[in-house]
């Protein structure tokens, strides 16, 4: 989706003291912020890095030129499709656009001389412009740099992949570092000035540019595959790495005007043989030679003399080493099938005069002759000058020119303006009650429209609690682009319940309360239970003070018969084998507790609150009878005092046993205490 940016200046004020003027996009459709500073508008980032869609940076903004965009304005925004720059920028910073890994095409709205040398890109993070680089909407395939271009700036076409020929113009003085770097589907570069120029007025720094050399073309000449070079008169320097890579060369000739060969001029050319000079050995060593790189060139075999050559279709036809005043006689003239032959000219414009088969002239300086051509015309056609037609401008189907000498033997024609094909994607505002329309041309994608339009409410299903409801807001335009009708649903979320609560049924120490959940918007409820209370003995008497409830025994024990005493009878001594009968009785002793007596541990009889009488066996020696308070699980409960013994002794001689006898038959030998 590619939108128009619409953009509005906000007053942001910084701790209270200093106010700093910030712009930031606040319209509907929010997408960028920058700032304006100089005179000049910089785009600093996007209000929402998570956008998904195109990003066309604006060429204005508040009538200032946008010109830059700051380092890592859009950092990792993995959202962005398609990025449109304007020719006003003239600075990218580092980073910019690092990570924006599914950018699909880069428009540049400039000329591909504003890219090589009006546009500055640090290219650190930022090569994802080149690698989608588009100039006039079009992936460029056959670059050709224009002759208003004098410098192409580093990294320019770096890593350019659909570049398949570079054309450059002899304006060309500078090409910076790793300008076409990566550059790996070149074929061919065309170098439209002189060998001459080539080697002292075009500088290039040799850093990533290899791929100028590998594939260079000079006069119809692939110069790596040359087997003989001559560098024209004139030429005083070869810059360093002019020649660098593996060459086939065998023969260079240079001139007598050479001054200085600068480091790796020839390096790589393993196969050079022989170096023709014109001139002297001692003027030939008066010129300076880097000796890096130029190993081959410095151990070449070299011949001096005077030197006769020519030149036919940019390659040697004949040479001859002279001495001067010996006469030269022209060779067997040239043939080629698709031309006619005017002569050997020593002017390469055929303005000097010409020479045949069979003509000598006597030679008194080294001299170079061209061969001269008249086009028959018969070697096919090719088109050229072909503009295929825009949305709104007329193309052109091109001129027939000879494939040999590029005549033109019939002009084209034009062809109508094709019109636009509008294609759409629609943004909306928060509330849905605006929508921009954002129109595309599919025959040229720099073609852009943005249409706002106000939105009209359509159904609208309330949501409940637990289900989603809906709205449908629905747009209608009819313009020059088309008629477009849109229907937006948006989802309205369950509003989830609101509960209140009430306790429906109180916690006690033995049992759970109930709590009930009501929704306010619904009958839907719910339960949940309510923990059991913890009992709690604020009066430390080992009793819960809310259910009464022992929680302590021996506290509750000890405070319930604090006031408590027992009475027992007094011990006797009785005769042996008679049987006691004991009372033993206790008041105000609560209900829950009894009376009992203990023949030592074991308990012989329980009584109730008050009393308790037990009559024991026979008995054959003195026993003590104990009365203890006890509890409803028959534990002794008393404590200090609150159990009272009673002994019996028991008379064991013979006497004793006479008397209990007589006790017994008369008195049923019982003896109560």
């Amino acid at each position: 989706m590619k939108r128009f940016l619409s953009l509005v200046l906000c007053l942001m004020l910084v701790l209270g003291v200093a106010s700093v003027t910030s712009t930031v996009a606040s319209a509907e459709e929010d997408v960028l912020i920058y700032k304006i500073n100089n005179g000049s508008a910089t785009i600093t980032g996007l209000i929402d890095p998570s956008y998904s869609g195109d990003i066309v940076i604006p060429d204005m903004l508040e009538g200032y030129n946008v010109s830059k965009i700051d380092s890592y304005a859009f950092n990792n925004c993995l959202g962005i499709s398609t990025i449109t720059i304007p020719s006003t920028v003239t600075y990218i910073d580092d980073h910019a656009f690092n990570y924006c890994n599914n950018v699909t095409d880069v428009y540049y709205q400039g000329s591909i001389a504003d890219w090589c040398q009006k546009l500055n890109i640090d290219f650190s993070g930022n090569g994802v412009l080149n690698e989608k680089l588009r100039i006039n909407g079009e992936p460029i395939v056959d670059l050709v740099i224009p002759d208003s271009v004098t410098q192409i700036r580093d990294y320019a076409f770096s890593g350019v992949s659909s570049i398949k020929t570079i054309t450059i113009p002899s304006t060309v003085t500078y090409i910076d570092d790793h300008a076409f770097n990566y550059c790996n589907n070149v074929t061919d570069v065309y170098y439209q000035g002189s060998i001459a120029d080539w080697c002292q007025k075009l500088n290039i720094d040799f850093s990533g540019n290899s791929i100028l050399n590998e594939k260079l073309i000079i006069d119809g000449i692939l110069i790596k595959e040359a087997t003989e070079i001559i560098i024209p008169e004139g030429t005083t320097i070869i810059r360093e790495y002019a020649f660098s890579g593996s060459f086939q060369v065998e023969k260079i000739t240079i001139p007598t005007s050479l001054k200085s060969v600068g480091s790796h001029a020839f390096n790589g050319w393993s196969k050079l043989s022989d170096i023709f000079y014109s001139g002297t050995v001692s003027q030939f060593g008066s010129i300076s030679v880097n000796s890096s790189g130029n190993s081959y060139f410095i151990n070449a075999t070299k011949h001096f003399g005077l030197s006769v050559k020519l030149i036919s279709n940019n390659s040697v036809y004949a040479s001859e080493t002279l001495q001067s005043g010996e006469t030269y006689t022209f060779p067997e003239n040239p043939v080629n099938g698709t031309m006619r032959f005017l002569g050997w000219n020593e002017k390469s414009d055929g303005s000097g005069e010409p020479y045949f088969e069979g003509d000598t002239l006597v030679i008194t300086a080294s001299q170079t002759f061209y061969a001269q051509w008249e086009c028959l015309h018969d070697g096919g056609t090719v088109i050229k000058n072909k503009v295929n037609p825009g949305c709104e401008t007329e193309g052109y189907t091109g001129d027939t020119c000879c494939a040999v000498c590029g005549k033109v033997l019939s002009a084209g024609s034009s062809v109508g303006a094709t019109g636009h094909q509008w294609t759409h994607s629609e943004s909306w505002n928060s509330t849905y009650s605006r929508c921009t329309i954002n129109f595309k041309c599919m025959n040229n994608q720099n073609h852009i429209k943005s249409v706002e339009c106000a939105s009209t409410g359509g159904t609208v299903v309330s949501p409940t609690c637990t289900e989603d409801g809906f709205a449908i807001y629905n747009i209608s335009y009819s313009g020059a682009e088309g008629n477009v009708e849109v229907s937006k649903r948006v989802t309205l979320p369950a509003t989830g319940h609101s509960y209140t609560s009430t306790v429906t049924k109180p916690a006690t120490c033995s049992e759970q309360g109930i709590r009930t959940y009501t929704c306010s918007k619904c009958p839907h409820s719910y339960t949940e239970p309510i923990p059991t209370l913890k009992h709690t003995d604020t009066n430390n008497d080992g009793a819960c003070d809310k259910c009464g409830a022992v929680t302590d025994q021996n506290k509750y024990n000890a405070e319930k018969l604090k006031n408590i005493s027992i009475s027992v009878p007094s011990g006797k001594s009785i005769n042996i084998g008679l049987r006691v009968t004991i009372t033993a009785s206790v008041s105000n002793l609560p209900e829950e507790y009894s009376i009992a007596l203990f023949d030592g541990s074991k308990m012989v009889k329980k009584g109730d609150n008050k009393s308790v009488t037990y009559t024991s066996d026979e008995l054959t020696e003195s026993k003590t009878f104990t009365a203890k308070i006890v509890d409803g699980s028959n534990k002794p409960a008393g404590k200090n005092g609150q159990s009272k013994s009673v002994t019996v002794t028991v008379n064991t001689g013979f006497f004793a046993m006479i008397i209990a006898f007589f006790q017994k038959l008369f008195g049923g030998g019982v003896v109560n205490l």
